[in-house]
């Protein structure tokens, strides 16, 4: 099945380069949409090929058939996840959190949340009253400068995220595919339609807010050694780091403010975050 290749992007992250090719237009700018921020030159480490059909469309690596689907909607999401897993695995020698990140004036603000913890929602609230973005699923920190990296993939909206934003749907990359027997139905919005400018440049860790999504609307201290637990909870390569993970995490909350942000409204917990930076 696999015919001519028309369309190529690289994209990467740190040294990392990866390319993406396809003999659809519409394929590399849909998928253009969700890494377009992280578009990159340089040597290529690993090759994606996306070859669309009339009726069957396959994703290679290399030459190898990796997906094969009947469903044009799936093909974005099957590459994505395999694109975002290289782009990790590279950065993998710096503390990796499941974590929102975003900045003002030059001050990064991380938010460790677990997978279904409203990061993205939030982050997107933040956004809209014109915060830089960094990154809304994973915070990468540099163990040494304790500066956290951009990773500006587009947004992923799931299907109740996105009832939060309903003025966003029309701007977004709206998808349907498979997730283990049931529907799932995503929307990839480029930072830039929620009118944030994209952070190029690593940033200085200021704020570390841990989200609740129940609570009355405030944000409160929590002690230093509360806050190593919490990120403990949230670091994904803890065991690859070992001990310099603990005593990065230590360093990095010793310089930084530590909150719990209590509220279950993203919009209010981004005006919380707002007036604290701002303040």
């Amino acid at each position: 099945m696999k015919g001519p290749v028309e369309y190529e992007r690289i994209y990467g992250v740190s040294n990392f380069r990866l390319a993406v090719r396809s003999n659809s237009r519409r394929f590399s700018e849909d998928f253009g949409r969700v890494f377009g921020h992280m578009e990159a030159e340089g040597d290529v480490h690993v090759v994606y090929s996306v070859v669309v059909g009339r009726g069957r469309h396959a994703l290679y690596g290399g030459d190898e058939v990796l997906y094969e689907t009947g469903e044009y909607g799936e093909l974005v999401p099957a590459l994505e996840r395999l694109v975002e897993g290289e782009m990790v695995e590279a950065l993998w020698d710096r503390l990796v959190f499941h974590a929102g990140a975003v900045a003002k004036d030059g001050i990064a603000v991380v938010l460790p949340a677990e997978s279904g913890g409203g990061k993205t929602s939030l982050v997107a609230a933040l956004l809209e009253q014109g915060f830089e973005y960094l990154s809304d699923e994973f915070a990468f920190i540099d163990p040494e400068s304790l500066r956290v990296l951009p990773f500006p993939k587009g947004l992923c909206f799931k299907e109740g995220g996105i009832e939060l934003f309903p003025h966003l749907k029309p701007k977004g990359l709206y998808v349907e595919w498979d997730m283990g027997g049931e529907m799932g139905r995503l929307w990839y919005l480029d930072p830039s339609d929620l009118g944030s400018g994209v952070s190029g440049e690593a940033k200085k860790v200021r704020y570390i807010i841990f989200p609740e999504r129940e609570g009355k609307g405030e944000i409160v201290g929590i002690s230093k050694a509360k806050a190593v637990l919490k990120l403990a909870r949230n670091l994904l390569n803890f065991d690859f780091l070992g001990r310099d993970a603990l005593d990065a995490m230590v360093e990095l909350v010793r310089g930084t403010e530590c909150l719990c942000l209590r509220t279950g409204r993203p919009q209010e917990g981004a005006s919380l975050i707002g007036s604290l930076v701002e303040g």
